[in-house]
């Protein structure tokens, strides 16, 4: 039947998977015949109504695999950086920031610290915290800018001693 394998075509796209489907939905009609009520609806109705089912069924099972190889293929890939570095770049940062973590608060350096050291996006921060991402980002802002007075009042006292 051509409208059958139009309208499955139409919904999946791939001529392959649309000539599996319409085998599906001819077996499926054939297991299920004793079932059919003309009262219910016409033969054509019927057929159409389970080849876009099968069309729709075919066409998430293909989405949801296409979603799992992206998420473990960027799982598997090794990471593009040398891991030993960035913990010592991290390290080496939470050194000169030692002397000022005391002009953040405490909602401020976790927001701070989850952005900085473990990657989070804001996003992922506030879903982290149970907070509005606006929330985040101005934690992060305003710490930042109280790390940066900090620091610069720091520096001009070092240089000063000099």
């Amino acid at each position: 039947m051509p409208r059958v394998y139009g309208l499955v075509n139409r919904v999946i796209g791939d001529r392959t998977l649309s000539e599996d489907a319409i085998q599906d939905v001819y077996l499926q009609i054939w297991s299920a015949s004793h079932n059919y009520n003309p009262c219910l609806g016409s033969p054509l109705a019927l057929v159409m109504t389970i080849a876009h089912r099968r069309a729709v069924d075919i066409v998430r099972s293909e989405q949801r695999s296409r979603h799992r190889i992206i998420k473990y293929s960027l799982q598997a890939e090794q990471p593009d950086h040398d891991p030993v570095a960035g913990l010592v770049d991290r390290l080496a940062a939470a050194e000169s920031l030692g002397g000022c973590k005391h002009a953040l608060t405490d909602l401020q350096r976790e927001s701070i610290y989850l952005a900085y050291y473990d990657g989070l996006t804001g996003t992922e921060i506030a879903a982290a915290l149970g907070v509005n991402v606006s929330t985040v980002k101005t934690r992060i802002r305003d710490g930042i800018l109280r790390l940066r007075a900090c620091l610069a009042e720091e520096h001009g006292q070092n240089q000063a001693d000099r």
